[in-house]
């Protein structure tokens, strides 16, 4: 029959062995950089995380006048920052 110290060994191991798989796997940069990567790739992004294009051409024209305003207010903001 095996000893006293293995029979202590592999009941440490049934007993931590799942402890530790648990606590590395509910990590949560763990989740973050694996699963959470893979749910949108089967999943698709969530609602407020996808952008809904406009489809007549007054929707787009509005949303590249928005855009322009952007990138000008950007640049302006820009310029005086470089100014000073």
């Amino acid at each position: 029959m095996a000893g006293t110290r293995l029979e202590i060994f592999r009941f440490g191991m049934y007993v931590l062995f799942p402890i530790g798989y648990m606590a590395w796997i509910g990590d949560h940069h763990w989740y973050e950089r694996y699963v959470s990567d893979a749910r949108r790739t089967f999943y698709g992004p969530k609602a407020e995380e996808s952008q809904i294009l406009p489809h007549s051409t007054e929707g787009i024209q509005a949303e590249m006048e928005r855009m322009k305003r952007e990138r000008l207010e950007r640049r302006r903001e820009r310029m005086e920052k470089e100014t000073l």
